[in-house]
């Protein structure tokens, strides 16, 4: 809907991927989602090949380092909670080239390299587990019996959130869950998994 209340665009199945406000538009409790702090570096290396001094293919272990198509050379990330602060800090830089360094046994950084950045939040749950699947209808009668199962769920609304530091790893497979669960094919988890990935769980528990 538009400010004036005019729908201006309707879907039979539309599938909320954006972060921390999803829970806010569906009606959920926003504080199922919390966010942790996270601050990228990277760099542009000159011209000359010989000195990036990033390997060709990603490599990750608690932190990672990757050479992006453009050779930008990518570093990170840090991760922390009740941290609401915006601005590119040199001391994650330090901290996102140290890690990189011991990853690689030498750093990526050439001499008069400068390290740039950017800050964002993951979306976490507590259980680290993301919210997958069908939204549940928090204005329908609530069951007599605990069980997600048993609860309701709006048509064709559903959630992909709470990724957390997996995303990369997650997000394919998530989405192929939702695909599947909506289309009514086989889906690519077990039930009990997939289960495990329900957003209505947030109104059984304290996630």
């Amino acid at each position: 809907l538009n400010a004036q209340g005019q729908c201006i665009a309707q879907a039979p199945l539309l599938v909320l991927a954006n972060a921390r406000d999803a829970l806010r538009l569906v009606g959920l409790p926003e504080e199922a989602l919390g966010a942790r702090r996270g601050q990228l570096s990277w760099y542009r290396p000159p011209a000359a090949a010989d000195e990036v001094r990033a390997p060709a293919l990603p490599v990750a272990s608690g932190g990672y380092v990757l050479r992006r198509p453009d050779s930008t050379v990518v570093m990170g990330a840090t991760n922390t909670a009740r941290d609401e602060d915006g601005n590119v800090r040199e001391a994650d830089h330090a901290f996102n080239l140290e890690r990189a360094t011991q990853l690689l046994g030498a750093s990526p950084l050439p001499p008069g390299a400068t390290l740039q950045g950017r800050v964002s939040w993951r979306a976490v749950t507590r259980d680290r587990l993301p919210l997958i699947g069908p939204v549940p209808d928090v204005n329908a009668p609530a069951p007599r019996r605990q069980g997600l199962a048993l609860i309701a769920r709006r048509p064709g609304l559903w959630l992909h959130t709470g990724l957390g530091s997996r995303g990369i790893t997650t997000a394919m497979l998530g989405a192929e869950l939702v695909a599947a669960q909506a289309l009514g094919e086989p889906w690519p988890l077990e039930a009990d998994l997939a289960e495990a990935l329900d957003p209505a769980r947030v109104l059984l528990v304290r996630v």
